[in-house]
């Protein structure tokens, strides 16, 4: 990687973008690439990438300002981000940061659709604090993978490598070339619109924060993880129930009336070897609720209890996620780290006081460009009782 860097830490920018697209149209047409070879050079590029955009953000006004590698995970950016919602002054510090997030966004906005350019992404805590709020109800959107890369590229993602072989003193030994898959996610928009007194001028940092956490959490963040189980594709990402191929007794269980302990059991035997690594169990409230009744012979629950905590989180061994997107009398079981969201601008905030001005409020519009994928089908099985859902 080292020696890519040094090729294209002199290039323009113009050069390492245009590179960048030449490998990805590399990746898309050409079988027999080296991907050792492709990936170290694309980490290279990306580095070179962060590295040109960090440098141009580091001047403003003649003051050189360094923040790092994500200047939307600095506290100066943080700050900045909510007082200019607010109409506060900010510090020099806090300009800088600003103006550089503008830019990053800008960078990133290359390959998504155009954005206006007064509009800024919230701070990454703030980000963190928003897709975390909607975990009680969509654990899946947690155990899943997540992204923040542009757009219509395509990347590799690695599936499970072939194993060690045994070797005989002495005889030469292949390489094993490692198993890769190539992923491209679309930009599917979602905007939330609401308004704010122009009082809210008066309020603290803190308490605008957590009222737009609140509020992206409960619109935002639920549409995603909503799409990221039920989504067919139209308009908006496609789901794990839609983008997965469900065979009976390939990866598809359908049980009689209720789910049995036996039945996920024999959707358990139908995950691959290559994927049992990490396997969890994910239902809704309701069918956890209705697996809570069942006893096994003896009598005794079918889950084990941590004694650690109050809830009842392992079924037959293994991890559950409780997630209420999920219908009724539906479990899939699987890895979920084969499961992806990809939010390459995180969310984008613009605030307007021109439509409201009459009535003193202030308009906000928060818009995310986002889409899910199933990396990896054969990760996964459905346990579903047919009269429930057909």
């Amino acid at each position: 990687m080292e020696d890519f860097f040094n090729k294209w830490n002199s290039a323009t920018p113009e050069e390492v973008k245009s590179r960048a697209e030449e490998m990805n149209a590399q990746l898309a047409n050409d079988p027999n690439i080296n991907l050792e070879e492709f990936n170290a050079e694309l980490r290279a590029i990306n580095a070179v990438i962060a590295n040109q955009a960090e440098k141009r953000s580091r001047t403003t006004r003649g003051i050189v300002h360094t923040f790092g590698e994500d200047v939307l995970a600095t506290p100066e950016y943080r700050s900045a981000f909510y007082k200019n919602l607010l109409s506060q002054k900010l510090s020099e510090n806090e300009q800088a940061a600003y103006t550089a997030g503008l830019k990053e966004i800008e960078r990133r906005s290359d390959y998504v659709i155009n954005s206006t350019g007064a509009a800024a992404a919230i701070p990454t805590q703030s980000l963190n604090e928003v897709l975390s709020g909607a975990h009680g109800s969509s654990g899946i959107l947690a155990a899943c993978r997540h992204f923040t890369i542009p757009a219509n590229v395509s990347i590799p993602v690695s599936t499970p490598a072939t194993g060690a072989g045994w070797h005989v003193e002495g005889d030469n030994t292949d390489a094993s070339r490692q198993d890769f898959t190539t992923v491209s996610f679309a930009g599917y928009e979602l905007i939330k619109l609401f308004s704010l007194s122009v009082k809210t001028q008066k309020m603290s940092v803190k308490s605008l924060e957590a009222f737009l956490t609140q509020e992206l959490s409960e619109s935002i963040t639920t549409a995603i993880a909503d799409a990221l189980i039920n989504g067919n594709g139209v308009n908006m990402p496609l789901g794990l129930l839609e983008g997965v191929t469900w065979v009976a007794d390939e990866n598809l269980i359908e049980a009689e009336e209720l789910i049995q302990p036996d039945d996920i059991i024999q959707g358990l035997k139908l995950l691959m070897p290559a994927y049992s690594h990490n396997v969890k169990i994910a239902l809704s409230h309701k069918t956890l609720f209705d697996l809570m009744l069942i006893k096994n012979g003896h009598g005794e629950p079918v889950f084990m209890a941590d004694y650690n905590s109050s809830e009842i989180n392992r079924l037959l061994g293994y991890e559950i996620v409780l997630d209420d997107y999920l219908p009724d009398d539906v479990i899939i079981a699987g890895n979920f780290s084969f499961l992806a969201v990809n939010m390459p601008q995180g969310i984008i905030i613009e605030s307007s006081r021109d439509s409201s001005f009459r009535r003193g409020l202030i308009d906000l519009r928060a818009m995310a460009i986002a889409d899910c994928k199933v990396l990896a089908p054969e990760a996964f099985v459905q346990i579903k009782a047919v009269q429930a859902n057909g």
